[in-house]
């Protein structure tokens, strides 16, 4: 439960807060993938909807803000983020597709 307050947390500071380098960016990414459960301990439906899409939209747009400035490192961490979601039955590809 904690880890997804704290998943919460950071998508409300990407998604609303203000302007972040990209160091930082990058860091929060790696922070939620790092909460985000393994593909064996998870269990479909384990992240609201609501959680999901706050955190889906300041990811796709961190990778997008990746490629723009050729961020290798960021756009790894974006990478791993929306696979660890896939992985965990959190989102589905339909879901993801249609949030780009």
């Amino acid at each position: 439960m904690q880890e997804l307050e704290s998943l919460a947390a950071i998508s409300e500071v990407l998604s609303k807060g203000p302007p972040l380098e990209d160091e930082d960016r990058a860091m929060l990414l790696e922070t939620t993938f790092n909460l985000l459960p393994c593909a064996e301990s998870a269990s479909a439906g384990t992240f609201e909807p609501s959680i999901v899409k706050k955190l889906l939209i300041p990811i796709i747009h961190n990778g997008a803000h990746a490629v723009a400035n050729l961020d290798e490192d960021l756009l790894a961490c974006t990478i791993n983020c929306l696979a660890s979601l896939l992985e965990a039955r959190a989102i589905e590809a339909e879901t993801m597709q249609s949030e780009i």
